[in-house]
């Protein structure tokens, strides 16, 4: 195996356990605001999202310089969409 492979490997490992913890902190989050009665899990979300968009802006803006298939800006494009693609199926969960 290559220098450059194993690399690809450490940094999609890295990624994958990054991925693991956010999912689990997501889940105890919606987990212990569950069962609060004058709190909407859509708040919880939108707290969440709003959270983290004031705590790393520059992360938003990183995501206008990359791209999917060459085009800058995809990523942008594809997280809008999955975020879409989340609220518009909110009913069948």
């Amino acid at each position: 195996m290559s220098a450059g492979n194993r690399e690809f490997g450490k940094a999609d490992r890295a990624v994958m356990r990054a991925a693991v913890a956010i999912e689990k902190a997501v889940a105890a989050m919606l987990e212990a605001t569950r069962s609060l009665d004058s709190v909407a899990q859509t708040y919880v979300v939108e707290r969440l999202l709003d959270e983290l968009i004031t705590r790393n802006p520059e992360a938003l803006d990183f995501l206008n310089t990359i791209g999917f298939s060459g085009a800058p800006g995809k990523a942008t494009i594809r997280l809008t969409n999955a975020l879409m693609d989340w609220r518009d199926v909110w009913a069948d969960r």
